[in-house]
């Protein structure tokens, strides 16, 4: 069965909804499992709608199927939601644990039952210690009523493409069954639901418990049948990119616009400071006008927030930038606003990452990705414009000094590669561009600040002196080139301990340049 006849326009098999048989409920995690492993899309949105359109979650207990349990409660767990159930009288007490799939696991008194997806058993067993330390006892002496769908995530990538990308079949279905009813936008909505899928969205109601829309989390589908879900994730984007509208901002005539994407925190481009200054003052070389959209961090829907570490780091890029290039900084603006500005964009530049939703799949802009090894979200769909990734022989990664996830490894790239690569971009889309760098040899490039700072908790031991750390980080800061703050550091280490021969004689040079 392909896969729009599997998904069609509605998502699910039109049946009703109002006899909801024992028997389902009876299988229901069973009948989810098996329908998750088979990707029978069929069975999986009839499981969602069957109960989205309930007015009330009545579920049997999972290991004692004979006694009947009433939804109490939800909460937000991590990246999760949480059900809490029990019978009428209060016992037999569980609770269904949505992370990544619309039926993640849930937890007894027996402990947690992860369904069938390993990447969300760290979130069941989190749920399951909460249960265990008595810090969800509340929730099961409520008696909430059913609100339907929340939406919201603590990661883009996981609104869009776990719950986002079901939100126009559910509804097609849902309002056939006349049961449609509006979303709630919990915290963590990173795009109105109606700019998605023309659905009306709500706050959150007071007295109300919710399932997310996840009917199948993207992870585990696209790991199974990638062509289908990129077919479903580009239905989703068409209708965000149509549905909101470019910015109304006029540059000077005959400016190139492009976007770099930064990143502050995990997984960065050590280089990207130096390289998007470089390649920028590059292009003004061959256009009269250059306009540089910088890129981070995503505020929810409706906010602008101060991220300030990309902020830094876009500063930082503003002021190598040649005076006739104008920067615009989105960083910590919302989805709708950075799509609206990236649509005026030519090209891009991004991590393969979260960072590159906005320019390659929601605006389908040609563009760079640059990345570690171990992210490369979008490599595996096909695009019908230029898109370029960099080769894994260019990348020379730099693990965190105190995370070892493969997710938030650093990485080296020589800015020429990637200088080389947007070129090609733009030679292709038929603008002026500039000539080849030559790409210097991967291990010779400097050592970065990230990387030498970051060997800092390795080399100080329990026994160090101040004065020692001190000479150390001193040390670091003379190898970044930056002798003033290393000449500091060493005339506090001085202070505390005079004898030292090493500090002593770098401060004599230093004086002697210094006259």
């Amino acid at each position: 069965m392909d896969a729009d006849s599997r998904l069609t326009s509605n998502g699910c098999r039109s049946r009703p909804i109002s006899g909801q048989e024992d028997k389902n409920r009876m299988d229901i995690f069973e009948t989810y499992r098996s329908a998750a492993k088979a990707l029978d899309f069929d069975a999986l949105y009839t499981i969602a709608c069957d109960l989205l359109a309930a007015h009330e979650l009545v579920l049997p207990h999972p290991t004692r199927p004979k006694v009947t349990t009433h939804a109490r409660a939800s909460a937000r767990a991590r990246l999760g939601n949480v059900v809490y159930f029990a019978d009428a009288s209060g016992g037999n007490r569980w609770a269904l644990v949505q992370a990544m799939n619309f039926i993640d696991g849930y937890v007894t008194e027996d402990g947690p039952v992860v369904l069938f997806d390993d990447k969300c058993a760290n979130i069941v067993q989190h749920v399951a210690e909460n249960i265990r330390s008595g810090k969800d006892e509340a929730y099961w002496t409520r008696n909430d009523r059913f609100g339907g769908i929340s939406v919201g995530q603590t990661r883009p990538y996981h609104y869009f493409y776990d719950q986002a990308i079901h939100l126009a079949p559910l509804r097609a279905r849902l309002l056939a069954e006349q049961s449609i009813r509006s979303i709630a936008t919990a915290l963590g909505t990173y795009l109105d639901p109606a700019q998605i899928s023309a659905w009306d969205s709500r706050a959150p109601e007071p007295g109300c418990y919710y399932l997310m829309p996840n009917v199948i989390g993207g992870t585990w589908w696209r790991s199974r049948d990638s062509a289908s879900f990129f077919e479903a994730a580009a239905r989703m984007e068409n209708m965000i990119r149509a549905n909101i509208p470019e910015a109304d901002i006029h540059y000077p005539d005959g400016s190139l616009v492009v976007w770099f994407g930064v990143t502050a925190q995990k997984r960065s481009w050590l280089e990207q400071i130096q390289g998007y200054a470089e390649i920028a003052n590059s292009l003004a070389r061959h256009h009269p006008s250059v306009v540089v959209l910088l890129d981070g961090l995503t505020a929810t829907d409706g906010r602008h927030d101060n991220y300030r570490d990309d902020l830094m780091v876009v500063e930082a890029i503003t002021r190598r930038l040649d005076a006739h290039i104008l920067p615009v900084t989105l960083v910590g603006r919302d989805y709708a606003a950075k799509i609206a500005h990236c649509k005026k964009a030519a090209a891009f530049i991004a991590n393969a990452g979260s960072g590159s939703i906005v320019p390659l799949r929601f605006c389908a802009k040609p563009g760079v990705l640059h990345s570690n090894t171990a992210i490369q979200s979008f490599r595996d769909d096909s695009y019908d414009f230029p898109v370029h990734f960099v080769e894994p022989e260019f990348v020379r990664e730099v693990p965190h000094p105190e995370n070892p996830r493969g997710d938030w490894i650093s990485y080296q790239i020589p800015w020429q590669y990637v200088h080389n690569l947007f070129a090609d971009i733009l030679r292709e889309l038929g603008f002026a561009n500039p000539e080849h760098r030559q790409v210097p040899d991967l291990a010779k490039l400097p050592i970065s600040d990230f990387e030498l700072f970051g060997q800092l908790s390795g080399q100080v031991k329990p026994n160090h002196s101040s004065a020692h750390i001190l000479r150390l980080v001193g040390g670091m800061f003379a190898k970044t080139g930056d002798p003033a703050t290393a000449a500091a550091l060493y005339e506090k280490a001085l202070l505390l301990d005079p004898t030292d021969a090493g500090v002593q004689q770098f401060i004599r040079q230093r004086r002697l340049l210094e006259k």
